[in-house]
């Protein structure tokens, strides 16, 4: 409600905050009188010929809400556009109430719709009217404001608050500004790091809704090479019992699904993006029960590379406007849409979903038939086999090429026995490599002009399985395994927490400490069993992603929580032995004869980061700086908890 002394509108005109609270009054038409507080220039608009502009309003009923205004869209030829001034008092007749998406009603001028302006330097104190302030109109009216729209206005605009009104400057400025508006709508093969974008997409599968944020997976059915690529062979497991900041499904990829169908779905190949939807957008989105197939039109979307650094994702985070938080997550029906510009990119969107479609079936089938026709010559061949024994020399020779093979198993560090079997890692289908062949240099060779120049690199981007023993972990004490959450700007959030973002706006805010991460390091150590080969032993670096895998356990603050330490403490038993026991006091690295623990295998990370030089001749990676090698844990999990 607004103040008491407040006069109440002249008949048939509603007062603002009875238009705001009035979801029923969507699609009637309305007269409502306000004072004049932004201005948006008018520009071609994309239906026809008429241009576009919009009024911001407010009145007495919502002077000290800073949030509430009403907006007033008006489509009309350009010479026939309003000019108003900032404290000037409009009075419209018959004007639409709408509402678009999940954003505040508004109202929108039809060809009923009338416009008059008053002058707010001209407009005298009560008892007196304002007519002396009605400017002439642009266009041919069927309405003219009577007596009592005189009256009111003079009381409305010396009885108002004008604190909410911008200086006349300001003003100005914003009116200029809102002239430079540029198409920001992109396909998904055209956006890239660090661009904010418009994009409309469909959702390829059930969105992730964890109460304050939702992860949306989008497709246009367009290539982009820094998208993640889906093969046949993905099956990412999302359902409501992932752990918390795992949307991926990390940790729980090491067991079955339960009732619930884990394949991808999506278009094959790099042409589906992730998108971490903030509020108000999540709650636009869950409110519309967006699902698999719906079509979403995202404004404003920053696109830049997720938390593994190579794929880029979609963020869309808060966007304040003058009217408050905007709602940049629209549902688009392809059944109803008829926006001139969005229809025509919509249309070509499904077309290229359907070609799609097409050219996979027809994959499909090829590989199908190709399937039954080898397994029709699979039987011919059995039925015709003659059963055949293997003779004395066969058969020796068969035991030597299978004692040659278990010789170069060993040789490549791959224990025959012994392995803890509590510890599991991905790809086992690949070959184990060791430590000491991870950190032989790699060594390039290239020709300038005719001579062959071998360059020892410093790092390379590549994974590994090894068979190792942990000899050493970092910090000292177990409890400072986990640590607050670094984040020196809300745009660091990402998929773990949400804020407000702009292309313009960079400034730093200090980083919670209710959130924590894993964050610590294991000495690895070769245990190849050919006598006299050489263990090598690395340091490598778990992160929070890769411990949670690990350890089956969300960080916390493990010395307000004993029993979450406890916890932790059993688990690493189970992978390291009796390692805590033997490392010192003052955390000297155990000695090797006193460990006893069973190797596993694991997958290593290798790749570079960029750390400071003071020899400008090391300095190999730009001024100052120079590369180190790093080995980072992934995808190893202690499966015995």
């Amino acid at each position: 409600m607004g103040p008491e002394d407040a006069a109440p509108p002249p008949p048939h005109f509603l007062a603002i905050q009875d238009v705001l609270d009035s979801p029923r009054a969507i699609g009637r038409l309305i007269n409502v009188i306000g004072v004049v507080m932004d201005f948006r220039a008018p520009i071609p608009s994309r239906h026809g010929a008429d241009w576009k502009c919009e009024i911001r309003l407010f009145d007495r009923s919502i002077e000290w809400d800073e949030e509430d205004c009403l907006s007033m869209h008006i489509f009309r030829p350009q010479d026939q556009m309003p000019d108003v001034r900032c404290g000037d008092v409009v009075v419209i007749y018959q004007a639409k109430v709408q509402r678009f998406g999940a954003q505040n009603i508004s109202l929108c001028s039809n060809i009923a719709t009338d416009i008059h302006i008053y002058r707010h330097e001209k407009i005298g104190p009560p008892p007196s009217n304002a007519l002396s302030a009605l400017e002439p109109s642009s266009r041919v009216v069927k309405r003219k404001p009577g007596l009592a729209e005189h009256e009111y206005v003079s009381n409305l605009y010396h009885k108002i608050d004008k604190k909410r009104l911008p200086t006349e400057e300001k003003f100005v400025t914003m009116k200029v500004q809102s002239l430079n508006v540029k198409d920001k709508f992109r396909e998904l093969k055209d956006v890239r790091d660090g661009v904010f974008s418009d994009i409309l997409v469909q959702l390829v599968k059930d969105p992730f809704d964890t109460g304050d944020k939702m992860t949306l997976w989008v497709s246009d059915y367009t290539e982009n090479p820094a998208f993640h690529e889906y093969t046949a062979a993905d099956a990412p497991i999302i359902s409501n019992e992932a752990r918390d900041g795992d949307v991926y499904g990390y940790t729980t990829r090491f067991s079955k699904p339960v009732g619930i169908d884990s394949g991808w779905k999506g278009p094959m190949g790099k042409r589906s993006m992730q998108i971490t939807c903030w509020e108000p957008h999540a709650a636009a989105l869950r409110a519309h029960k967006v699902s698999h197939k719906s079509w979403v039109f995202l404004r404003n979307v920053q696109v830049k590379h997720g938390h593994n650094g190579i794929n880029l994702e979609g963020f869309l985070r808060g966007d304040r406007g003058a009217s408050g938080l905007k709602i940049n997550a629209h549902i688009v029906d392809p059944a109803t849409c008829v926006d001139v510009v969005l229809a025509p990119r919509l249309k070509s969107a499904r077309t290229r979903e359907k070609e799609l479609e097409r050219a996979t079936k027809q994959q499909q089938k090829v590989v199908a038939e190709a399937a039954l026709a080898g397994q029709k010559r699979k039987e011919m061949m059995s039925s015709n086999a003659e059963p055949t024994t293997l003779n004395a020399k066969a058969r020796r020779r068969a035991t030597r090429a299978a004692e040659k093979a278990a010789k170069a198993a060993e040789a490549q560090g791959e224990p025959l026995a012994n392995l803890n079997q509590q510890v599991k890692c991905e790809n086992a289908n690949k070959l184990a490599t060791t430590i000491a062949d991870m950190l032989k240099p790699t060594q390039f060779t290239q020709t300038i002009g005719e001579q062959d120049v071998v360059q020892t690199l410093p790092f390379i981007n590549a994974n590994h399985r090894v068979a190792v023993r942990v000899i050493d972990f970092r910090p000292n004490k177990l409890e400072d395994f986990a640590r607050p959450q670094k984040r020196s700007s809300e745009y660091d959030l990402l998929s773990d927490g949400g804020g407000n973002d702009s292309e313009s706006d960079d400034d730093e805010t200090p980083h919670s400490t209710d959130a924590w991460e894993w964050a610590f390091c294991l000495k690895l150590q070769d245990m190849a069993q050919v006598e006299g080969a050489e263990k090598g032993a690395a340091w490598v670096a778990v992160d929070n992603m890769s411990a949670q895998c690990l350890l089956h356990l969300d960080a916390s603050d493990l010395k307000a929580n004993p029993g979450g330490l406890e916890l932790l403490r059993q688990r690493l038993f189970l992978l390291w032995g009796n390692v805590e026991e033997c490392k010192g006091a003052q955390g000297q690295a155990p000695a090797l004869a006193t460990i006893t623990n069973r190797p596993f295998h694991c997958c290593v990370r290798q790749y570079g980061v960029k750390v400071p030089e003071g020899d400008a001749d090391k300095a190999d990676a730009g001024l100052g700086l120079r590369w180190e090698r790093v080995f980072a844990l992934f995808g190893t999990k202690i499966v015995a908890v």
